[in-house]
Parts: C-alpha cells; structure tokens; sequence
C-alpha cells in the first residue's frame, strides 16, 4: 500500500442492501468573587415522570434560569435554559428544558443499551449530565460520588468517582429517564433512588449535584459545556458543585425569568413558596450590578402566607452589550440561613446566530484508526452499534482519496461485521 500523504484522507463507505440509504462570546465580569450555589428546601410529592412536561407540576422543586459556561467569570450561556432540582422521601428529582437548534433538531446519534451496559461514547451527541455527591457535615464529600450523562434517545452513560482524591469504578443507578422534544425545546425527567447513593433518609441531608447541558452545535470550534455552578474546571470536583439540603421548614424558590424574552430589557422574577401550615418570613435580595450603568438592589422582608406564594420583581437599568453582575438569594430574616443562592454575569442580548448546523454529523459512524509510518500500515475499526439501520449494511470498504482532488488512491473491503464491529488489523 502507499504511504497515506499529508494531503490524502481516509474515508469509509458503508454498502447497504437498500439502494439509496446512503457564536459570538458573552463577555462576563471576573472582577467578582462568585461562591458555590446553594439550595434548601423541602420533600415534594413525586411529579409524573411520563406524558407531556407540565411546570405546575415541579411547583416543590426549586427552579434555576440559564446555564454557566464551565469557564471562569461566570457567564449564563446565550441559550434559553431552566431547570428543576426537588426531591422526594424516595427519589432524586431533577428536570431540565433547553433551547434546541429550529426544528428540535439535536444531535441524539448514541443508541440505547440493555440495562447495566453503558452506551457507546455519549459524549459525540448533545446531553445532560447530573452528578451527584452525599456530604458530610463539613462539606466534606463522604467517599464517593456519582455521575451520568445521557442524551435525547435515552442513551446513558455513568459511572462511579470518589469524591475525595482521584479515580473512577463502574457503577449503575436505577435512573428514569423521559426525555420530550417539544418545538425548540428538549426537555427531560430524571429520577433515581435515594438508596442508590447510599442514603436512607434524605431528610436534613445535604448533597452536592452538579447539573450539565453539553451544546454540540454551536460552531466549528470546541463544543460549549455549561453547569450550574459559575466555576470552571472538572466537573467532579466537590468542592465547586452547588448544595442541596433538604429541610421541611424552608420555602420553594424559583427563579422563573430574567427577561421577558430574548434581547428585551431585564426583569428578573422570583416565587416563593410557602408549602408549610403557618406563614414564613424571609428575607429577598437581588442585586444587579451592570458594567456601565447604576447598580440596582433590592432587599426586601416578606410575610408568605400558608400554600401561597410571593413574586419579587426587579427590573435593572441595563443596556445591550454590558454584562450585568446578579445575584439572589432569599434566606431567613437575619441572613443566618439561606434558603437559595446564585449568582453569575448574563447579557439582555444575544448573538444573531446561536447555531452552525454540520447535516452529515448525524450521519457519521464511529472510526478509529491508527497509521505506522515506519511499516506503512494502517489498523482500523468501524463501529456500527450507533447506526439505526446497521441491519441493512452487508459490507464496509475503506477508500483513501486525495483531500484536493477526491481521487482514490487506495482502497479495501474491511472484514465481515460481527456484532456491529469490524476491525482491520493491517492494511
């Protein structure tokens, strides 16, 4: 075979027994010192986890608009995110609605596997990734530590870390997944046991969850990972993932919007809820600190009345293109507990284009091949298990072509498929 020049490109041709089956960066402030995000409240009643998504029904959960870039400085992604985190005496619950390209098209390529096998490398499609670590007392994650990624197909991926030093184990939860696409939103459920983390009652317990949307579409450089949490670096780091206590006299707070919607002026809505049989008083604060213009900030003491609930309203002065420092947090009336806090840097505008679509990503099949420049050789494996219509292909040639030209300049018929895999071992 011919050495494989600097100019020539591997190609894989995939023979089927039917014919034809063939952004612009948010800027952010980093001159602020953002602290890990911190949620309490109380057991609600389990949601459906089938059917279509309906927000009254997570009115127990506590609810977050945007996701952080994983980056330092803090900064809300450009896309429309919200998503929920509540639980019940039995399960972890968490749900999470996104923006999508037009069309709800996602890239969901990765299939799903039989239960107790992960799927094949998630991470090439858009996901959602939770990670989940019991706490100590102090803070301190107890040992070990969860995490999951999946996709719009109900493809799963998951594993066990320890949440104190390095190292990963194999590990599967009994997750329940529901996964909608409605118009431009993927939206999913997730639940999982309690017990798979190894605790009993959750009541009073806190635990560090770490929630993730991975954006694979958004132009030709890397793709954007986004969190929760406004601190960049590992996910699995402890010390960075926000914390959830679960206490029955805290309030439900949700931050329904910061915006009435895209490129429109700021206003930032937050409910309170009381589920409790007796009022709550609680302290508001939402500060707005915007690059160039005055600084807005509300704090406010409110009576909330039995199963009712009060709306804080605050519009900052704010102007396209300057990143708004926020912050809010509702918390006791002394401030000695707080019942939900985040902050981070976000902007009223949008880029123009939010999307760069590649249409053959979805139809890629997962290669891998290594070339020996000192015997010529070329080793190669194709995997199939991925291809909705894998059952079709009776054959996979490798062509070597010319990148300028397209010419062919070498070619092969790999061997027969076997369980989905073929494998050249020298070529």
């Amino acid at each position: 075979m011919r050495a494989i020049g600097t100019n020539w490109k591997l190609l894989v041709v995939m023979v089927l027994a039917a014919l034809g089956c063939g952004l612009g960066v948010v800027r952010g402030s980093t001159a602020w010192k953002y602290f890990v995000p911190r949620i309490r409240l109380p057991l609600m009643k389990a949601p459906p986890m089938r059917g279509a998504f309906k927000a009254s029904q997570w009115a127990g959960a506590d609810e977050m608009t945007g996701f952080t870039v994983n980056a330092p400085g803090g900064t809300l992604a450009p896309w429309a995110a919200h998503f929920w985190v509540g639980g019940s005496a039995k399960d972890l619950l968490v749900a999470v609605e996104t923006q999508t390209p037009p069309g709800g098209k996602l890239l969901a390529r990765v299939n799903p596997m039989p239960p107790g096998v992960n799927a094949h490398i998630i991470t090439v499609d858009d996901d959602a990734e939770i990670l989940v670590a019991p706490l100590q007392k102090g803070g301190q994650g107890r040992g070990a530590g969860y995490q999951l990624i999946f996709n719009a197909k109900g493809a799963i991926w998951q594993n066990s870390f320890r949440s104190r030093g390095a190292g990963a184990k194999a590990w599967h939860g009994h997750w329940k997944i529901v996964n909608n696409i409605v118009g431009n939103r993927w939206i999913c459920r997730v639940a999982i046991p309690w017990k798979d983390f190894g605790i009993k009652h959750i009541e009073g317990q806190t635990v560090a969850i770490r929630i993730g949307r991975d954006w694979m579409q958004r132009g030709p450089h890397l793709p954007w990972q986004t969190q929760w949490a406004p601190h960049g670096g590992g996910y699995a780091n402890v010390a960075t993932m926000p914390q959830v206590t679960f206490d029955s006299a805290a309030p439900v707070v949700q931050v329904r919007q910061l915006q009435d919607k895209a490129n429109s002026p700021a206003n930032i809505k937050v409910a309170i809820f009381n589920p409790s049989g007796k009022a709550m008083r609680v302290r508001s604060l939402v500060e707005v600190v915007p690059r160039d213009d005055k600084p807005t900030r509300q704090s406010r003491i409110l009576t909330v009345a039995p199963h009712q609930a009060k709306i804080v309203e605050v519009r900052p002065v704010a102007v396209a293109g300057e990143p708004l420092y926020t912050r809010i947090k509702v918390s006791s009336v002394h401030g000695k507990t707080t019942f939900y806090s985040r902050e981070f840097s976000w902007e009223i505008n949008r880029p123009i284009r939010l999307w760069s679509l590649n249409h053959g990503a979805r139809k890629r099949i997962d290669t891998a091949f290594i070339y020996y420049p000192s015997i010529n050789t070329l080793e190669v494996r194709v995997n199939l298990s991925d291809l909705a219509n894998r059952q079709e292909v009776t054959g996979v040639k490798l062509q070597v072509r010319d990148q300028k030209t397209g010419a062919i300049v070498a070619s092969t018929t790999m061997p027969a498929v076997r369980k989905a895999l073929t494998r050249l071992r020298e070529w």
